[in-house]
């Protein structure tokens, strides 16, 4: 039997231990909530490297695009497709050819550079095609004339030579040289890129 005087003498220690359990518990539950939150932080961190890492990839495809994009169009620019339509050479070129037989009799006009009929108009200025077109009727001495009417001017490799139209008819006159009535539309389409908006 457990007297007063030993329960009196037992109070200190059974307090001191009771307050060292309490202790130990908070100290436990802070540790817990402390652990949490680093976890917490741990999963925030990997979150944000990851996109880290998915923006640089972004970036980096980006990157790649862009400049195999910048090496296509210095191609296509070193190749003259950039270049509008020569008017001039486009003259002399048909001057020539009028002036092979005196046979030849030629008129032609050529149009103002203007955008593509293929190529639907966008809201935003964009890349795109531009042609001018050459309206030609006469009469050549040779169907061969014909032939190199339809090529583009030499030293000119820019752009795309294409006939739209041609109206070809045999004079039947027995009393002069046959020739060839020819009525022509021919576009010379290039690829246009518009000045950069400020």
């Amino acid at each position: 039997m457990i007297t007063a005087p030993t329960l009196r003498s037992l109070r200190h220690p059974l307090l001191g231990a009771t307050l060292a359990l309490l202790a130990s518990a908070a100290l436990l539950l802070w540790t817990r909530a402390d652990h949490a939150e680093a976890v917490l932080r741990l999963q925030q961190h990997h979150a944000h490297l990851a996109q880290a890492r998915d923006h640089h990839l972004t970036l980096d495809q980006t990157r790649s695009a862009t400049v195999a994009a910048g090496q296509a169009l210095a191609g296509l620019e070193n190749a003259g497709q950039f270049r509008p339509p020569p008017r001039q050479a486009w003259h002399a070129h048909l001057a020539t050819i009028a002036a092979r037989s005196p046979g030849n009799h030629l008129e032609w006009t050529i149009g103002p550079a203007r955008p593509y009929p293929d190529t639907p108009a966008p809201d935003a200025p964009s890349a795109g095609l531009i042609a001018a077109t050459l309206a030609l009727h006469g009469t050549l001495a040779h169907e061969a004339h014909l032939l190199a009417i339809l090529q583009p001017p030499r030293d000119q490799p820019g752009g795309i030579f294409l006939p739209r139209r041609c109206r070809l008819l045999r004079t039947a006159d027995t009393t002069t040289p046959p020739s060839l009535g020819i009525d022509c539309e021919i576009d010379w389409i290039a690829l246009h890129i518009p000045a950069a908006t400020p």
